[in-house]
């Protein structure tokens, strides 16, 4: 219980291993949103008990799969299964204590050393639960709160589909609700977008004095759109609603930034090939398949930020981020 309650008031990303000597455990998992990298290959023996499990940041190549000295399984039914990642609907732990006398465990290996005679290892899990709930885990011996999550509960209900109760598109009533959902949520983004870039139209003698200085230079009736754009859903939402609510004629730049990363150069990868890279780059593309969207004058801006920039500036944008606003505790711990 207590490691549960130190993990819910960490706020940002994490993944952690972690061994409790005192009740001969090991604990292993990831924050709410996995936004961490935490890989598992479990090794199951005869009669499909769990004898051996290996943990890593990142899946290691086929040929170092195998670490040195380590001792193989004997080969059985579903001995060893492929590298996955480890699900972030919850943390995990096996309990090396409650493994019988007769087989010997090694932490170094992840493997059950008495696969033959298959005495499995029990992996508990203990789930997320929600902050107003009163939650149960999985760990008999809790006396206390459970992994409670950072967030409240998402609406996971949908309106009721056709009477048929068959699996297809929703028909009837089913379908004009989620119909009316899914415009009401639009026309609410609409309006947000559209009053963040409609201004721009309006000519600079009819723009205050504090707006004027804000305002972007060149053709007085010409305005200038431009979206810090990753391709990941929230940037490609609002690029497709400006789409949406600006005339045809108006272009659109796509600023997606890149930071160096000199580990993918070593691997024969260009260093800015990073992952806001490649969906920026895969977004544009799917801009471009909307309604009049190959219309659309799209400009994608390129921004290659060196790693000696970044290491250069970096105490200068924690001062930035690092304040008393909503969610700066995430921004303090990534920068």
């Amino acid at each position: 219980a207590a490691i549960a309650r130190v993990l819910s008031d960490i706020r940002g990303p994490w993944a952690f291993v972690f061994w409790h000597q005192a009740h001969q455990r090991l604990w292993f998992g990831r924050d709410f949103f996995g936004r961490r990298s935490l890989v598992w290959r479990k090794h199951i023996g005869r009669n499909n008990a769990l004898v051996g499990v290996d943990l890593a940041s990142t899946a290691p190549p086929p040929a170092a799969s195998a670490a040195p000295g380590s001792k193989s399984i004997p080969n059985g039914d579903n001995m060893e299964r492929s590298w996955e990642e480890v699900p972030a609907t919850g943390i995990y732990y096996i309990d090396f204590a409650r493994v019988p006398a007769g087989a010997h465990a090694s932490i170094a290996t992840g493997q059950n050393e008495n696969a033959d005679n298959a005495i499995g290892m029990r992996l508990e899990h203990v789930p997320w639960c929600a902050p107003t709930s009163a939650c149960a885990t999985s760990d008999p011996a809790s006396d206390g709160p459970a992994l409670v999550k950072p967030v409240g509960d998402f609406n996971a209900t949908l309106p009721p589909p056709a009477s048929t109760g068959q699996d297809g598109p929703l028909t009837g009533d089913g379908a004009e609700a989620y119909a009316s959902t899914v415009e009401n949520l639009l026309s609410h983004l609409k309006i947000a977008v559209r009053r963040r870039v409609e201004w721009q139209r309006i000519p600079a003698h009819k723009i205050s004095p504090s707006e004027r200085s804000s305002a972007p230079l060149g053709d007085e009736e010409t305005p200038r759109v431009a979206i810090l754009f990753s391709g990941g859903i929230d940037s490609m939402m609002i690029a497709a609603v400006a789409h949406l609510v600006l005339p045809i004629d108006v272009g659109i730049d796509l600023v997606n930034v890149a930071f160096e990363n000199p580990r993918m150069s070593k691997a024969g990868t260009p260093a800015y090939n990073v992952p806001d890279r490649l969906t920026g780059v895969d977004g544009l593309e799917e801009l471009k398949q909307l309604p009049d969207g190959h219309a659309r004058a799209w400009k994608f801006i390129a921004v290659d930020v060196p790693l000696s920039e970044l290491q250069h500036h970096r105490a200068h944008i924690r001062t930035q981020f690092c304040t008393n606003s909503m969610g700066s505790e995430t921004a303090c711990e990534v920068v």
